[in-house]
């Protein structure tokens, strides 16, 4: 039996017990609650439903039975003796969670835990902090150049949908070993893929001056008013799209000019970036807003409006691919909530219920039967490579997003080929490290024998990804009804900026286009001008979003052997990582917005300089700066107190405030840089920073472990293939003689080439 009003789903046959404290965890669940887990969510006495509660609460929590219980109670062991999933994020849960493993030895431990943050932190506080010691805050554009605080938590939005996305690949391990195992995604491993668009590191140069306005350092890829003082995105990242516009603005002159000559690099260098902004400033100048859009949108080059923060969940798009959801909370009444990032067409999401409160639950009764899907082409005892160890992805996106989908799977363990045309994915010498750990398959999809080389090495592949706009797949013959006529197990996954029905559909999309969409910008710059979000926070989502899809519909085709196709779109991560602040009934407290460069909420929750650099401090009191001796009298006004706080931490060094904070009972971080990262120790010891040599001997470090599992730890940085690298040994690996591989490449239909030697760090946003 299954709960009532909740039709089978990707994960119907899993029970999820929530014993996370913050909000990492409360979202993690809910996207298992989601997609059909039975969860129950375990709350320690006192609380009451609501009191001292985030806003988003109502949303975390749907799906959810609530029970309050100390998590060692006796009633929790026993609901963890025939769990498959808990989730953690403090240290004691996580202590019973392990302690639950000896008897339950199928039992997947999800621990979330923060990064270099106390655990009594609120969460919101927390993320703020977590921005400070992991580097994004120093490396957002701002007016001052100083460190700007992101106005949602997206390091945490982030750590919830990586962990379950590293939970459901646990779950799909066990399929082949019967084991479970602890997972530990915590707030650097979050941060490091929230941050991917910009954390790859020099560390013998400077990091990059921020001081460039709240609008980013490229002004191709940037805000603009229009004559009638309305702002719109100009999303000209790439040249073809640079080109189109130029042309229609009247300046196209400016790539022709001796000091750009041709160069689309140029355009974003620092002794060019601030006249070519003028000129492009000037000419958007002339005319309304809305007059630019329509005229962009006639040479295809991707613009939005940038609309007012918080409304989201009305815009038309939203609401045509049924992100709007309603619940009755028992205790708010009619609460509005963003739905789920990722569109499972098989096994859909189920609708979601409000939150329960109960004082003694059991799990639902179920019944799990033997496997009958594939669990990957490795022994079963082989998981040495990651939990997804024995998959073969295709991966066929490119820029950012699609490209990133892959390198996560490909952390996870798979094997992933990057499947791209045989001129090459256009941002490679941009966007190398978001191929990391691919294998590079140059192919002609056009040409009827590439295509049907590509159908080969379908036929030996689990997953097959792509961000192509809709329809053209459909044109290269290589949908999923396609390619299920290959595989009929096949598992495709799709990216799109707009999803594939409603009013928007088909127009391109990229990050910022979704941060101006969706109210991101408006909310980040407050009452000031829009802000230009550093990191490539839609992007980036969306690969992990992706890897989710992957991951869950994998799981469905291990239990059931039916493979299927999922959809992601920007649209929908850009309301998933604002929920909360979606989140709406009638009792909600107002939204917190920000400013071009803001630095917190209140003057004890906020950024400060000090004497050599700068701290970000939560104290959850006033009175603990005069115990503590960093003020000798607290005054009344929050003005005055900010004032007076902010001359005497002037004053300190940055290690001596952060000391003195937490020893107050507050909780502190000094606000780094990613070279600062590079250097550190601790980092580099977890393996949350890894080194690379280029051929020439020079040092980058970049991203190196995303998660940690018990089993299966992959050794060493991934590296980016270079073009056509593994072209021969894919072929041989289907099946291609030699011979047959020897005149594809020789007509052109596939290419091949050596490894990726030169690379380097584009500071390109």
């Amino acid at each position: 039996m299954e709960r009532p009003g909740r039709p089978k789903s990707a994960l119907s046959d899993i029970r999820v017990l929530d014993l996370s404290d913050g909000t990492a965890g409360q979202v993690a669940a809910m996207l298992f609650g989601d997609f059909g887990a039975d969860v129950i969510r375990i709350v320690s006495p006192p609380a009451h439903p609501g009191h001292g509660s985030d806003p988003g609460e109502p949303m975390w929590d749907r799906n959810k039975r609530i029970v309050r219980s100390a998590p060692d109670a006796e009633a929790v062991t026993a609901l963890l003796a025939t769990a498959d999933l808990v989730v953690t994020s403090r240290s004691a849960a996580a202590n019973a969670a392990e302690r639950a493993r000896t008897g339950n030895s199928g039992l997947i431990h999800l621990s979330l835990p923060g990064f270099r943050v106390g655990e009594n932190t609120p969460s919101r506080s927390a993320d703020g902090l977590m921005t400070a010691a992991t580097g994004i805050a120093r490396r957002q554009s701002s007016y001052d150049g100083g460190p700007v605080e992101p106005v949602f938590p997206y390091v945490t939005y982030e750590q919830a949908l990586w962990g379950t996305t590293c939970g459901v690949a646990g779950l799909i391990e066990r399929e082949r070993t019967g084991t479970g195992q602890q997972v530990v995604v915590d707030g650097m491993h979050a941060a490091l893929i929230t941050a991917a668009a910009t954390m790859v590191v020099d560390p013998l140069v400077a990091p990059p001056d921020t001081a460039v306005g709240p609008h980013g350092p490229n002004p191709a890829y940037s805000t603009y008013r229009g004559s009638d003082g309305k702002w719109l995105l100009l999303g000209a990242l790439l040249p073809k799209f640079q080109i189109a516009a130029f042309e229609l603005l009247g300046v196209a002159d400016i790539l022709t000019d001796p000091r750009i000559a041709g160069d689309h690099a140029k355009l974003y260098s620092v002794e060019h970036r601030d006249w070519v902004r003028a000129r492009i400033a000037a000419a958007f100048a002339a005319r309304p807003r809305d007059e630019w859009l329509v005229l962009l949108e006639e040479v295809d080059c991707p613009a939005s409006a940038v609309a007012e923060a918080g409304v989201f969940l009305d815009h038309p798009q939203m609401v045509a691919l049924g992100q709007r959801k309603v619940v009755d909370d028992p205790e708010f009444g009619a609460v509005e909530m963003p739905w789920t990032p990722v569109e499972l067409i098989g096994t859909p999401a189920v609708e979601p219920v409000s939150r329960s409160f109960d004082n003694d639950v059991d799990w639902l009764p179920r019944h799990r039967g033997p496997a009958r899907g594939p669990v990957g082409r490795t022994a079963a005892d082989m998981s040495a490579g990651g939990p997804l160890t024995g998959f073969r992805v295709l991966d066929l996106g490119a820029v950012l997003a699609g490209p990133f989908a892959g390198s996560l799977l490909a952390e996870l363990g798979a094997e992933v080929v990057k499947v791209e045309p045989s001129a090459a994915d256009s941002f490679r010498h941009i966007g190398w490290h978001y191929n990391r750990g691919q294998r590079s398959f140059p192919v002609d999809l056009r040409n009827s024998e590439g295509n049907k080389v590509f159908r080969t090495v379908v036929a030996e592949s689990d997953v097959v990804l792509d961000n192509f706009r809709p329809g053209v797949l459909q044109r290269l013959g290589i949908d999923h009804e396609a390619l299920a006529g290959v595989r009929p197990d096949i598992v495709t996954g799709s990216i799109t900026g707009f999803g594939n029905i409603g009013p928007y559909a088909g127009k391109p999309g990229f990050d910022p286009i979704l941060q101006a969409a969706s109210g991101m910008m408006a909310a980040q710059g407050g009452a000031g001008d829009p802000v230009f979000s550093s990191i490539a926070v839609n992007d980036v989502t969306a690969a992990c979003a992706m890897a989710l899809g992957s991951c869950l519909a994998l799981y469905h085709r291990a239990r059931c052997g039916e493979g299927q196709r999922f959809d992601v779109s920007l649209t929908t991560v850009a309301a998933y990582m604002q929920c909360g602040e979606l989140t709406r009934y009638q009792a909600r407290p107002a939204v917190r917005f920000g400013a071009p460069d803001y630095r917190g909420p209140s003057p004890l929750d906020r950024y400060y300089e000090t004497a050599d650099g700068a701290v970000r401090l939560y104290l959850p009191s006033a009175r603990l700066l005069a115990e503590s001796g960093l003020l000798e009298s607290i005054p009344a006004d929050p003005v005055q107190l900010q004032d007076q706080l902010a001359g005497r931490l002037r004053e300190l060094d940055t290690s001596d405030a952060v000391k003195l904070v937490i020893d107050a009972g507050g909780d502190a971080a000094a606000a780094v840089t990613y070279q600062d990262l590079s250097q550190d120790p601790d980092v580099l010891s977890g393996g949350y920073l890894q080194p690379i040599t280029r051929a020439d001997g020079k040092e980058f470090f970049v991203p190196g472990r995303y998660a940690r599992f018990d089993r299966g730890r992959i050794g060493g940085a991934l590296r980016a293939p270079g073009l056509g690298e593994h072209s021969r040994e894919l072929l041989r690996s289907v099946g291609l003689a030699d011979e047959a591989i020897d005149e594809l490449i020789g007509r052109g239909v596939v290419a091949e080439g050596g490894p990726l030697t030169e690379f380097s760090v584009a500071l390109y946003r």
